[in-house]
């Protein structure tokens, strides 16, 4: 068997097969007969506590299924699923029978995912940049900074179409050709995009967009947007005084 199998009675092992044995350390079934089923455990508390949560299921004639820590023969720790139940129900001295897998490497693996999707949860919520998920243009997932940048409460752009952001159907239409034909053909898009807040005021963007899979374009797209309207504003000022200045040196000439 693929799973680790051990016959115990009066707390001690009957017989193993070899993959229990080899979870534990050992190299034969056989230097694991006699041994106590405490010594499998980190310690006295944790095999007394298996012992009160099998219990009642066991006596009940169910099987008792945990993810608990145990103890190899070199006294490290690893993870192992358990299952146990009883040979006769009735009759608990007749010793019960547990399969062990050993899950230590798949925990590892999965609280290395966990903090890897926290770290990435978290640059995505604090960004200081909006950052949106799209559909068949329609919004699926923002951060925070988006809705704000467009003056929306949280939650209220999910599920709703890009053009709620345009002034136009128009430039709705343009973007469109701009920046989603690219897309299909494996290309990002970069560059600035007018949208429409939710109190009708103007919001420039220098926008960044890509499909999430390139080789599936179908399976929406990632836009990544800040707001450069202070700036163009500014850049307009500038412009407006470098012009005036011009006149007034040209007038004066």
């Amino acid at each position: 068997a693929g799973a680790g199998i051990v016959f115990i009675r009066q707390r001690q092992v009957v017989r193993c097969n070899r993959r229990y044995a080899e979870i534990f350390g050992y190299q034969t079934p056989e230097q694991l007969v006699g041994h106590k089923s405490e010594s499998f455990h980190p310690d006295r508390e944790a095999f007394r506590a298996l012992g009160r949560a099998a219990y009642a299921p066991l006596s009940d004639g169910q099987s008792y299924r945990t993810e608990r820590s145990m103890r190899r023969r070199d006294n490290t720790l690893f993870w192992a699923r358990l299952t146990g139940s009883l040979i006769h129900p009735q009759d608990a001295s007749e010793g019960s029978i547990w399969i062990i897998d050993d899950i230590d490497d798949q925990r590892s693996a999965q609280a290395q995912l966990d903090a890897a999707l926290w770290e990435k949860q978290v640059l995505f919520d604090n960004a200081l940049v909006g950052i949106a998920f799209l559909q068949e243009r329609r919004l699926t997932r923002c951060n925070r900074h988006f809705e704000q940048m467009l003056g929306y409460e949280p939650g209220e752009l999910i599920g709703s179409l890009s053009r709620r952001w345009y002034h136009s159907d128009a430039e709705w239409e343009a973007v469109k050709q701009n920046c989603y034909l690219p897309m299909s053909q494996g290309l990002a898009f970069e560059g600035e995009l007018r949208l429409r807040k939710k109190n009708g005021s103007v919001v420039v963007c220098d926008a960044r967009s890509r499909a999430v899979d390139p080789a599936d374009p179908q399976g929406g797209s990632v836009w990544i947007a800040m707001d450069v309207t202070e700036r163009q504003n500014a850049l307009a000022a500038l412009s407006q005084v470098h012009q005036e200045m011009e006149q007034l040196v040209g007038e004066r000439t």
